[in-house]
């Protein structure tokens, strides 16, 4: 989910689909870890910037 301002992503939908899509994005970088495979920073930086706990 791309949210489109900080602000919006404290709002109860925001954060309610984060908490949805965090194992789906958790299983992609464990698949990539057992792969060897490198995630690419595009997805990286996605989860990065879908995150506020990550930036903090």
């Amino acid at each position: 989910m791309a949210v489109p301002n900080a602000a919006d992503k404290w709002w109860h939908e925001a954060i309610a689909a984060r908490c949805t899509a965090r194992p789906v994005k958790m299983e992609k970088l464990k698949m990539a870890e057992i792969l060897g495979n490198n995630p690419g920073f595009k997805l990286l930086r996605e989860y990065w910037n879908d995150g506020p706990a990550l930036q903090i």
